[in-house]
């Protein structure tokens, strides 16, 4: 990133003794080595964080494809069929079937829009 080679890290020590002095330099370099930890630490925090936003979509698509087995499909599709294509409860093939009083309800005459 920086194209950093030996001979210029050796020209920043030197400029750096020259400009800080013997006395300040070590203090100087713990600086700027927690600095630069710091700086490491936040971008691994970072890093995990974007790796878990990224990761929490695919895990809740993987678990929904992973529902969807062929078996389970066919299942749901026949019931639902079954169910939409099957008299109601009580129903014959004669007519509607009398109510808890004996009573029989007339069916509903068709609608002509639907023909």
């Amino acid at each position: 990133m920086f194209d950093l080679s030996p001979e210029k890290i050796l020209l920043v020590g030197l400029i750096a003794l020259v400009v800080l002095g013997p006395n300040r330099l070590p203090q100087a370099a713990r600086s700027l080595g927690r600095f630069v930890g710091q700086l490491r630490a936040m971008s691994a925090s970072f890093q995990t964080e974007v790796r878990d936003a990224i990761g929490e979509p695919t895990d809740a698509l993987s678990a929904s494809v992973a529902g969807l087995r062929p078996g389970e499909i066919r299942r749901s599709v026949r019931d639902a069929v079954t169910s939409t294509l099957a008299p109601p409860p009580g129903a014959t093939q004669n007519g509607p079937a009398p109510g808890p009083n004996g009573s029989v309800t007339p069916a509903a005459p068709d609608d002509p829009s639907l023909n």
